[in-house]
């Protein structure tokens, strides 16, 4: 016993130390930013063509102005010459595509999820969930544009219309369907 005691004295005393521990464990490595979704558009390839003299709807450009990093992946491309797509993930990250074009009538199409699921059945609520997708896409959007759009479907709502119905002044019209995957398809039209 005194033996060990004297070896152990003499190891302290010469600086001896235990072997370190394991220091791979020690902290979470850090996680990768997030990756910006690969997906197509939704909407079908506008036919070839050019703007003649009876087009008076000129290059269609952004509407949105995000940042094309995560979260927010805004995406822009033009699809023909009056025509493009954009998409853009929401802060609560819900993907939605927007369409816009046209020649003689001004169009813009949104597709996107639902904030949470409505009945296609249910008008106002389906009304609803377009005016709060419109009312999202206001915040990321370079212009007010789709706030007003958002008021005019929520006073719309109440009367319950289907198929197409004038928005506001009635200068606009607007559609919205429920696809059965339960996603909201709002077409904005106007003619120019």
């Amino acid at each position: 016993m005194y033996r060990a005691l004297v070896i152990a004295s003499l190891g302290a005393a010469c600086g001896a130390k235990a072997p370190p521990g394991d220091i791979a464990n020690r902290s979470a490595p850090p996680t990768p930013p997030a990756a910006c979704p690969a997906d197509a558009s939704p909407f079908a390839a506008p036919p070839p063509g050019s703007p003649d003299d009876a087009c008076i709807h000129g290059a269609s450009s952004a509407l949105l102005a995000a940042a094309a990093a995560a979260p927010t992946c805004h995406v822009f491309h033009t699809t023909g010459a009056t025509s493009a797509a954009e998409a853009v993930t929401l802060a609560d990250g819900r993907r939605v595509w927007i369409g816009q074009g046209g020649c003689v009538h001004a169009s813009i199409e949104v597709r996107g999820p639902a904030a949470r699921r409505v009945a296609a059945r249910d008008r106002p609520a389906v009304l609803a969930a377009a005016a709060e997708l419109l009312a999202a896409l206001d915040a990321l959007a370079a212009e007010p544009i789709f706030d007003g759009f958002a008021r005019d479907l929520t006073a719309a709502a109440p009367a319950a219309p289907t198929g197409s119905f004038p928005l506001g002044a009635g200068d606009w019209t607007a559609e919205v369907e429920v696809g059965a995957d339960g996603g909201l398809t709002i077409t904005l039209d106007f003619p120019l």
